[in-house]
Order: structure tokens, then sequence, then C-alpha cells
């Protein structure tokens, strides 16, 4: 389906924040005390945002720390999961590899698996 409901009002997540694509999963980042979430979606990319609830208001928050590394992402993402503790991020998309993600100053591909666990 498509993020709709994540926002508020009408316009919805999918309006407001540019995931205009078909979601194929989303998983919330565990929070061990932190101030904001973070949420992967899987889609015709892979997104990384995170926010802050204030009321009935979202606001967007680390969008600089949220950008993707281009270069490996231009594959569709079927899958998203978090570590323990929702510092390192595993998708798998349309290539058949598993991405594992690390995020230093951006979310970065630290390492490519095949499904039979050899490097690319």
């Amino acid at each position: 389906g498509v993020v709709s409901t994540l926002g508020t009002g009408s316009s919805g997540i999918n309006a407001e924040y540019g995931l205009n694509s078909k979601v194929y999963d989303v998983s919330f980042a565990p929070n061990p005390g932190r101030s904001f979430h973070t949420v992967a979606v899987a889609a015709s990319d892979l997104q990384v945002k995170s926010f802050r609830l204030e009321g009935d208001r979202i606001s967007l928050v680390r969008e600089k720390e949220n950008v993707v590394d281009e270069q490996e992402n231009r594959v569709q993402v079927w899958k998203v999961s978090w570590s323990c503790l929702g510092t390192s991020l595993c998708t798998t998309g349309d290539d058949g590899l598993l991405r594992m993600w690390k995020n230093s100053a951006h979310w970065e591909c630290t390492r490519k698996l095949k499904w039979n666990g050899v490097e690319p």
C-alpha cells in the first residue's frame, strides 16, 4: 500500500514527506531513550525518517543524517529490519542482495551479501 496515515489532517505523510510509491514494509527502530522515533520504509527505494511527536503534530528531525547513500539505494526494497539498538539496518530487494546499513553522517551500505552468504 501507500503510506498515508502517519501525518495529521487529510494530507498524511506521503503528501507532506514525499513517500509516493508503493510501500512493502515499515519498521520502527527500537528507541532506547532517544527523544525521537525513527522509521525505515521499504518502497521503490529505502527511506529513513526520524520524527518527534508533539501533541498532534509530527516534526522531522535529523534530516541530513537520514540521507541514504544514492549509489546503493537504486533497488526496490522489499523488507527492512533494525538491530536491537536501532543503530544499524538490514534490507533486501529486487537484486537478491542483503544490504547492511550503518549511519555515520548518513546511511551508508557497509556490507552486501548474496542469499548464500557470499559477498558479491
